[in-house]
Protein backbone atom coordinates (compact mmCIF):
# COMPACT_ATOMS: atom_id res chain seq x y z
CA UNK A 1 0.00 0.00 0.00
CA UNK A 2 3.04 2.53 0.91
CA UNK A 3 3.45 2.15 -2.90
CA UNK A 4 0.88 3.32 -4.39
CA UNK A 5 -0.28 5.93 -1.82
CA UNK A 6 3.18 7.41 -2.96
CA UNK A 7 2.80 7.01 -6.33
CA UNK A 8 -0.01 9.97 -5.59
CA UNK A 9 2.00 11.58 -3.52
CA UNK A 10 4.12 11.91 -6.86
CA UNK A 11 1.39 12.88 -8.69
CA UNK A 12 -0.15 15.57 -6.54
CA UNK A 13 3.59 16.80 -7.06
CA UNK A 14 3.99 16.95 -10.14
CA UNK A 15 0.51 18.63 -10.67
CA UNK A 16 1.21 21.25 -8.59
CA UNK A 17 4.35 21.88 -10.30
CA UNK A 18 2.46 21.91 -13.79
CA UNK A 19 -0.21 24.33 -12.03
CA UNK A 20 2.61 26.88 -10.36
CA UNK A 21 4.52 26.82 -14.38
CA UNK A 22 1.05 27.61 -16.00
CA UNK A 23 0.47 30.57 -13.67
CA UNK A 24 3.81 31.84 -14.12
CA UNK A 25 3.19 31.55 -17.45
CA UNK A 26 0.01 33.08 -17.25
CA UNK A 27 1.25 35.99 -14.71
CA UNK A 28 3.83 36.66 -17.96
CA UNK A 29 1.56 36.70 -20.52
CA UNK A 30 -0.30 39.22 -18.81
CA UNK A 31 2.66 41.41 -17.70
CA UNK A 32 3.69 41.45 -21.83
CA UNK A 33 0.06 42.23 -23.29
CA UNK A 34 -0.31 45.35 -20.19
CA UNK A 35 3.38 46.19 -21.25
CA UNK A 36 2.56 45.79 -24.93
CA UNK A 37 -0.90 47.40 -24.20
CA UNK A 38 1.10 50.60 -22.34
CA UNK A 39 3.43 50.78 -25.70
CA UNK A 40 0.64 51.30 -28.27
CA UNK A 41 -1.31 53.65 -26.14
CA UNK A 42 1.90 55.84 -25.59
CA UNK A 43 2.03 55.45 -29.26
CA UNK A 44 -1.46 56.45 -29.95
CA UNK A 45 -0.94 59.60 -27.80
CA UNK A 46 2.54 61.07 -29.01
CA UNK A 47 0.27 60.55 -32.33
CA UNK A 48 -2.65 62.73 -31.31
CA UNK A 49 -0.30 65.16 -29.55
CA UNK A 50 1.65 65.74 -32.66
CA UNK A 51 -1.59 65.97 -34.98
CA UNK A 52 -3.26 68.67 -32.01
CA UNK A 53 0.19 70.20 -32.42
CA UNK A 54 0.10 70.88 -36.19
CA UNK A 55 -3.80 71.73 -36.43
CA UNK A 56 -2.81 74.23 -33.33
CA UNK A 57 0.18 75.85 -35.68
CA UNK A 58 -2.24 75.65 -38.66
CA UNK A 59 -4.67 77.91 -36.82
CA UNK A 60 -2.20 79.96 -35.32
CA UNK A 61 -1.08 81.05 -38.46
CA UNK A 62 -4.99 81.55 -40.13
CA UNK A 63 -5.02 83.95 -37.30
CA UNK A 64 -2.38 85.70 -36.89
CA UNK A 65 -1.15 85.37 -40.34
CA UNK A 66 2.70 85.86 -41.21
CA UNK A 67 5.19 88.15 -38.75
CA UNK A 68 3.53 91.76 -40.15
CA UNK A 69 0.28 90.95 -38.78
CA UNK A 70 1.82 90.36 -35.28
CA UNK A 71 4.23 93.52 -35.44
CA UNK A 72 0.71 95.52 -36.35
CA UNK A 73 -0.89 93.74 -33.81
CA UNK A 74 1.61 94.50 -31.11
CA UNK A 75 1.76 97.98 -32.08
CA UNK A 76 -1.85 97.98 -32.08
CA UNK A 77 -1.20 97.05 -28.16
CA UNK A 78 1.16 99.58 -27.66
CA UNK A 79 -1.01 102.53 -29.19
CA UNK A 80 -3.98 101.38 -27.02
CA UNK A 81 -1.49 101.07 -23.57
CA UNK A 82 -0.35 104.95 -24.25
CA UNK A 83 -3.98 105.66 -24.53
CA UNK A 84 -4.71 104.10 -21.39
CA UNK A 85 -1.89 105.84 -19.35
CA UNK A 86 -3.06 109.05 -20.65
CA UNK A 87 -6.75 108.84 -19.31
CA UNK A 88 -4.78 107.66 -16.01
CA UNK A 89 -2.62 110.68 -15.98
CA UNK A 90 -5.51 112.91 -16.68
CA UNK A 91 -8.32 111.50 -14.59
CA UNK A 92 -5.65 110.79 -11.56
CA UNK A 93 -6.11 114.16 -9.47
CA UNK A 94 -9.66 114.53 -10.60
CA UNK A 95 -10.41 111.03 -8.84
CA UNK A 96 -8.22 111.32 -5.92
CA UNK A 97 -10.26 114.67 -5.29
CA UNK A 98 -13.42 113.25 -5.31
CA UNK A 99 -12.54 110.44 -3.10
CA UNK A 100 -11.30 112.75 -0.74
CA UNK A 101 -14.28 114.60 -0.58
CA UNK A 102 -16.61 111.66 0.03
CA UNK A 103 -14.49 109.83 2.25
CA UNK A 104 -13.93 112.99 4.59
CA UNK A 105 -17.69 114.54 4.16
CA UNK A 106 -18.53 112.18 7.40
CA UNK A 107 -22.23 113.44 8.64
CA UNK A 108 -22.20 113.28 12.56
CA UNK A 109 -26.44 112.04 12.68
CA UNK A 110 -27.97 109.08 13.32
CA UNK A 111 -30.25 107.11 10.20
CA UNK A 112 -34.11 107.55 11.43
CA UNK A 113 -34.40 103.82 11.66
CA UNK A 114 -31.45 103.83 14.40
CA UNK A 115 -33.67 107.15 15.87
CA UNK A 116 -36.90 105.10 16.24
CA UNK A 117 -35.19 102.00 17.46
CA UNK A 118 -33.45 103.87 20.65
CA UNK A 119 -37.04 105.66 20.88
CA UNK A 120 -39.57 102.86 21.09
CA UNK A 121 -36.45 100.63 23.67
CA UNK A 122 -35.65 98.13 21.02
CA UNK A 123 -32.18 98.99 20.72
Amino acid sequence: MADPSQAGIQALLRAEEEASRIVNRARENRTKKLRDAKTEADREIAQFKAQQEDRFQRDVAERWGNQEGSRELEEATQREIGMVRQDYTANKDAVIEMMMKHVLAVRLELPEIVKKSIRTGSL
